[in-house]
């Protein structure tokens, strides 16, 4: 990451909840089991030993789209807004139990995505433009084994963003301006 990249990532970082970072991405990343998930284990357990900015950006730099863990743990990010619902019914007193886990809560009323469908779009057609990227450096025989790996890895980024789409459009009831899934794959 040059000196332009780091400073834009830090501005953009402003405002993070680097302990919620932490949390969500331990739920994603770390298996129960204790297994090795890869090439990012490492960074991903410094991070957790010591979740802040500069570790935030060492493990971005190993994996950019680490960058969407911890844009949606800020103030207006979605990991944030799960866990500020949860404040409000433990601070209400209210009898409705709390879920152990907040990364997977559902909520049951009927909801409006367009902001969150609309960044999900674009992450995916910036996950094609890497994939493409990759693919070019396979052709061209630079660092095969490292460049295979991450294209397996965005092209499994991608899928898994676009499953969250189709299941966003589903549950919003509507498509965002006339897109569908399927003109971004």
């Amino acid at each position: 990451m040059n000196i332009f990249e780091r400073r834009r990532m830090k501005n953009s970082l402003r405002g993070c909840d680097y302990a919620l970072a932490a949390d969500v991405i331990k739920e994603k990343f770390i298996d129960k089991n204790n297994e090795n998930q890869g090439h990012l284990h490492k960074y991903i357990e410094v991070f957790l030993a010591n979740p802040c900015l500069e570790q935030a950006l060492k493990l971005i730099a190993q994996d950019s789209m680490m960058y969407f863990y911890f844009n949606g743990c800020k103030e207006d990010g979605l990991y944030k807004k799960q866990t500020n619902k949860i404040s409000k019914v433990t601070a209400n007193d209210s009898t409705e139990s709390v879920p152990d886990n907040i990364l997977t809560m559902t909520n049951h009323k009927k909801t409006k995505f367009p902001n969150v469908v609309s960044t999900l779009i674009y992450d995916c057609s910036e996950m094609e433009k890497q994939i493409k990227e990759f693919q070019r450096l396979l052709k061209e025989g630079k660092d095969v084994e490292h460049n295979q790996r991450l294209l397996e890895i965005y092209k499994e980024g991608l899928r898994e963003f676009e499953k969250a789409i189709e299941v966003l459009q589903k549950y919003d009831g509507r498509e965002l301006g006339g897109k569908s899934v399927s003109s971004h794959t």
